[in-house]
């Protein structure tokens, strides 16, 4: 399959499109998520916001949640702790109009002949922690559809999305 590089729709660039959509320049968004998710957002003049990748666990009971925070995204994250995802929470339940987006609710992540906890369990964490469920940003899902078929004038009626799963 011939495509150019803007008609690959990665989950990443969905949900920065959705926030760059959806919410004003500048935004702050906490990204439970790899580095190429946060330039993602960066790119559409997000603010990521980040945790030391030092704070020991033990401080997390002194969290202090910004409260200009108004997006929570979360996705797949090697480095995924306890410290993210007690912020994450807190941002969620604290800001009140704080969004949950999730670039995917994957269980598994096969790698290396074997099957790795995929970017679904950090993302359910922190919506059982927070009870908020998340916009899903993947595919199949929904605000993908619109977001595709508002950014190519597809027609939505003729228009099937495949995804890995």
């Amino acid at each position: 399959i011939v495509a150019a590089k803007e008609e690959i729709f990665g989950s990443g660039f969905a949900t920065a499109l959705y926030v760059q959509r959806n919410f004003r320049a500048g935004v702050k968004v906490f990204v439970v998520g790899q580095e190429g998710l946060k330039d993602e957002l960066r790119k559409v003049g997000a603010v990521v916001v980040e945790l030391p990748a030092d704070m020991p666990a033990e401080n997390v009971w002194s969290l202090q949640v910004d409260p200009e925070v108004e997006v929570v995204v979360a996705g797949f994250d090697v480095h995924f702790n306890y410290c993210k995802l007690a912020y994450a929470v807190l941002c969620l339940r604290e800001n009140a109009s704080c969004t949950f987006l999730a670039t995917n609710t994957d269980a598994t992540f096969p790698a290396e002949a074997r099957i790795f906890p995929g970017g679904g369990c950090g993302v359910h964490a922190i919506a059982y922690g927070s009870k908020v469920e998340p916009i899903l940003m993947g595919k199949p899902s929904p605000a993908v559809l619109d977001l595709l078929v508002d950014t190519h004038s597809l027609d939505r009626g003729r228009t099937l999305m495949v995804g890995d799963r």
